[in-house]
């Protein structure tokens, strides 16, 4: 409520020396005019109020107190002291349309001009919402500008390779046969006594500083960069590239100097730093290492950024696989942020101090990177601060690689999950991108000169087999040097010295692969296991190649067949007339027919007939033809039977040339007990002798010997004999087949000799097509399948294996494809674009918007909501306040409540009631005043 003071001074018409004080209630009826009225005469007892009149209802009137005073010298203050609302009182002294509708006597007037002005209020409070929102939100334009100046800075280039650890490095001498000075530390997941060499190598250079095993272990610049062309067709020096550290290993840039860098003054290929790179994937840990097995794909990154940046991390950068020319333009675009959420405004004094130092915790180049290095100090004890500031302060001690690798990588990890975003690391609001892209092509055919000519030796002990080497990490190997090549001396890109660098490097790292890299190394003995197996197979059969682990087909017959051997000694005289030489001439079957044809003597001069045309002559030729067929069929039959059951049909002995394979299966073991290289190992294979032997010797001298007796002279002729064996019991069973067989045997047919040449049939036929059939198939098979798994192994090893590790040292198109690769980083255009960020809605933007929505829903200003803050400022919270100070600014009272005048206070007072819904409060002071000083 608000407490309203109106003050009226009356002078009578002459001076009065009396002073009269008596309370009033006067009833005022805003309703019907402006000023007061008194409905009755009211007079004054001592010591109490007359009330007349009628008042009217109290929550329709508004009551006020008025206070009449006289003074000495005549004068009559009457101060009427009226409450009413302080919102409406508020609202109509800010003068804003529509607020006085609200005192209206219609009440559908009210209500619609309060509903009117709520839905305005609230128009207008939402859009003055709105553009404070978008002011806090901060809306930027940015705008674009190409410069073109006549020289440009080059950026810094460095080069990363995705494998920060070297394979020969990791299992070569100096770490091998290392010895920590006191080993105090342990990994938890390596076992002390652990034979594995890279848990060797972890355990031997625990105590070793962590940064210069690192940069051990890294690729080298020497190694990796063969050749470097600056921009203006200069050679590079190997000093121009400085190591550069990130949070994914070791880098080598170069133009690094601030003060100092290196400008181009055109754009294009033509003016490009030109990289000719070794990627080395002969050096990756492929093996099933947790901390050292590379994860990455084989290639480089190539970083492109300002001399005054520091790079957090190379995954950001363009990838080069190995086997390409990669052309890599880029174009300039420094950036002027506004300054905000997303990036810091460095103050001129610090943009001055070029460059910032490190340490500096006003340098947002190093921010992520600090904290990085703090939290690694507070979690692990121990400083990689080395790594980018040479002289690191405080005295916290370096990591050692225990330290790196059971505490440092696990919190980069940390970092990686999503760590590094807890920093709040914001950049630079001047900063100069480099936007690069990638054009591939293939490389050149004469980075390596081509192999012309190759030693070949004549036998395998003409291969020098170094042993020594495997950990000698300045061996030369002399064999790379004898190879002819051809090259172009005016199209040639590497010296000799880096072609017989490279190969000697390769071939320690291929070693070191064959040795430790898990999956070719049990790929390998595999293979050595299963030639072993199935060598030691077929000695276990007794189908070596040795006279002492060789048996051949007759004995292993004779042994496991009973009537095999009993045959020969019980049908002795069928098997002597078998192999009788003369049995077999002209004559004696021509006498053999006759004896058949002439069996009663009809013809008479039976010795004229002595060859088989004069038998024709004399009995018929279709006869003498007909049975001559059938004298040569049961001729090869007998002749088959014999061939199965005689010893000379079949191979005792094998050729000394065999022995070879004993000399084969010695290198298997001399490389499976790390005394043999797997080069020389694969060169002594590859030896004209021994690449032949397989094929020629061994295939002639045992195969085929084996399988001559087992499948030809043994298994087919018995299944020639079953077919044949239909034939035979048809001429035998009239008798004149026995008889026949009788003639053949012994030159007659005496009743003893086919009774002889029938028990022989019955008992060589029954063996034969009984268990010599079974068991030489089955030797057969047993045969086929103990050589099929040899020759299997031996092709897989030395016709697969070893070839294809060979075909590493060609160090032809494979091998460059594998590991080279060609970079050009050049300026796309001469042009740096400016990108300047600037605010778009101002203070003053969203105050005049601000006044637009005041002025178009309320018809209100600015200042229209300064005088409502003050009014209510005045009239609600600071009414107390103001009172204390000021006092009262119509009786002229001390702060202290005392009258300044002399004069007295009458105590009269006068109540009006006065509806709540009019705020103006007006009186006529003549007639009002005469008619309350009549009643007085």
């Amino acid at each position: 409520m608000r407490t309203e003071q109106r003050v009226f001074v009356v002078r009578p018409r002459g001076a009065s020396d009396s002073i009269k004080s008596a309370p009033v209630q006067v009833t005022v009826d805003r309703r019907k005019s402006t000023g007061p009225s008194l409905p009755g005469r009211t007079s004054r007892t001592s010591g109490s109020d007359v009330e007349t009149g009628i008042s009217s209802h109290p929550s329709t009137h508004r009551k006020s107190v008025v206070n009449v005073v006289e003074g000495e010298d005549g004068d009559v203050e009457i101060i009427m002291e009226e409450n009413e609302p302080m919102v409406l009182t508020v609202l109509e002294e800010t003068n804003m349309d529509g607020v006085r509708h609200l005192s209206d006597k219609n009440r559908s007037t009210r209500c619609t001009w309060l509903t009117l002005i709520a839905i305005f209020t609230f128009l207008a409070l939402y859009q003055i919402f709105t553009q404070l929102s978008m002011y806090i939100t901060t809306p930027v334009a940015t705008n674009i500008e190409a410069d073109y100046p006549t020289k440009i800075a080059f950026p810094t280039i460095a080069i990363c390779n995705n494998n920060q650890f070297r394979l020969t490095y990791l299992t070569g001498a100096r770490i091998q046969n290392r010895r920590t000075k006191n080993r105090t530390h342990s990994f938890k997941d390596i076992d002390e006594n652990s034979t594995n060499v890279f848990d060797k190598a972890l355990l031997n250079s625990g105590d070793m500083d962590a940064l210069k095993f690192l940069r051990n272990a890294a690729h080298w610049k020497s190694r990796m960069i063969l050749k470097c062309t600056w921009p203006n067709g200069t050679s590079c020096r190997m000093t121009d590239f400085k190591a550069v550290w990130t949070l994914t290993g070791l880098c080598w840039a170069i133009n690094t100097d601030p003060l100092n860098p290196i400008f181009v003054t055109g754009a294009g290929s033509a003016h490009a730093l030109r990289l000719l790179l070794n990627i080395e994937r002969y050096e990756r840990v492929e093996s099933c290492t947790p901390k050292f097995r590379t994860t990455s794909l084989p290639g480089i990154k190539i970083l492109i950024y300002n001399q005054t940046d520091i790079p957090i991390t190379s995954l950001n950068g363009v990838n080069v696989p190995p086997g390409f020319t990669m052309d890599i333009p880029f174009y300039m675009k420094q950036r002027h942020k506004f300054p905000g959420f997303n990036c810091i405004q460095e103050s001129k004094e610090h943009m001055n101090e070029f460059p910032l130092d490190f340490d500096n915790p006003y340098n947002t180049q190093t921010c992520l990177i600090r904290n990085y290095l703090a939290e690694i100090e507070r979690q692990c004890a121990c400083s990689m601060r080395r790594a980018y500031n040479p002289n690191p302060r405080g005295g916290i001690p370096f990591c050692n690689v225990d330290d790196y690798f059971s505490c440092v990588m696990p919190v980069l990890k940390w970092g990686y999950d999503g760590g590094f975003s807890t920093y709040n690391c914001m950049s630079s609001c001047e900063e100069i991108d480099y936007v690069a892209w990638q054009d591939m092509n293939e490389l050149p055919n004469n980075i390596f000169p081509k192999l012309i000519d190759s030693m070949d030796d004549e036998d395998e002990m003409d291969v020098e087999a170094s042993d020594s080497d495997l950990d000698m990490d300045e061996e030369v190997y002399e064999d790379l040097t004898k190879d002819e090549h051809y090259k172009c001396e005016h199209n040639q890109i590497l010296e000799d010295g880096q072609v017989n660098r490279i190969k000697r490097e390769a071939h320690r790292a291929y070693e070191k692969q064959a040795r430790y890299q898990e999956d070719m190394l049990l790929r390998t003995k595999k293979l050595i296991m299963k030639m072993k197996q199935s060598a030691q197979k077929l000695n276990d059969l007794k189908w070596g190649w040795h006279h002492t682990n060789f048996k051949g087909v007759y004995l292993r017959l004779k042994e496991n067949i009973d009537c095999y051997g009993n045959i020969s000694l019980a049908h002795q005289d069928v098997f002597n007339a078998i192999t009788n030489p003369a049995a077999h001439g002209e004559e004696r079957r021509a006498n053999q027919l006759v004896h058949l044809l002439d069996k009663n003597g009809r013809y008479g001069k039976i010795e004229e007939l002595r060859t088989i045309s004069d038998v024709k002559h004399a009995y018929g030729a279709d006869r003498v033809e007909k049975l001559a067929t059938q004298l040569q069929d049961i001729d090869e039959i007998l002749d088959k039977l014999h061939s199965i059951y005689n010893e000379d049909t079949y191979r005792t002995k094998l050729s000394k040339d065999l022995e070879k394979v004993d000399r084969i299966i010695q290198l298997i073991d001399q490389f499976d007990t790390g005394k043999l290289q797997k080069r020389a190992w694969a060169e002594k294979m590859q030896s004209r002798n021994m690449r032949h032997f397989f094929d020629e010797d061994f295939y002639e001298d045992w195969y085929n010997v084996v399988t001559k007796d087992l499948d030809q002279n043994l298994v087919r002729t018995i299944n020639d004999l079953e077919d044949q064996i239909e034939y035979l019991s048809n001429l035998t069973v009239n008798g004149t087949g026995l008889e026949m067989g009788s003639v053949l045997l012994f030159g007659d047919s005496e009743v003893k000799h086919v009774q002889n040449f029938a028990s022989f049939l019955d008992d060589i036929l029954n063996c034969t097509l009984g268990p010599v059939r079974n068991h030489s198939a089955n030797m057969l098979k047993e045969f086929k399948k103990a050589m099929h798994d040899f020759q299997a192994a031996y092709t897989n090893l030395f016709k697969k294996e070893l070839v294809e590790y060979l075909d590493n040292f060609e160090f032809g198109n494979k091998f460059v494809r594998e590991n080279f690769g060609i970079v050009n980083v050049f300026l796309h255009k001469m042009n740096i674009e400016h990108w300047r960020q600037d605010a778009t809605y101002s203070f003053w933007s969203m105050l005049c918007d601000v006044g637009g929505a005041l002025g178009l829903f309320l018809g209100a200003s600015l200042l229209t909501i300064i005088e409502l803050i003050y009014l209510c400022f005045q009239y609600g919270f600071c009414r107390k306040s103001w009172d204390k100070v000021k006092g009262h600014p119509c009786t002229n009272e001390n702060p202290n409540g005392k009258n300044q005048k002399d004069g007295k206070k009458n105590g009269i007072t006068v109540e009006i009631e006065e509806p709540p819904y009019y705020s103006e409060f007006s009186l006529e002071p003549a007639k009002e005043l005469s008619d309350i000083l009549t009643n007085v």
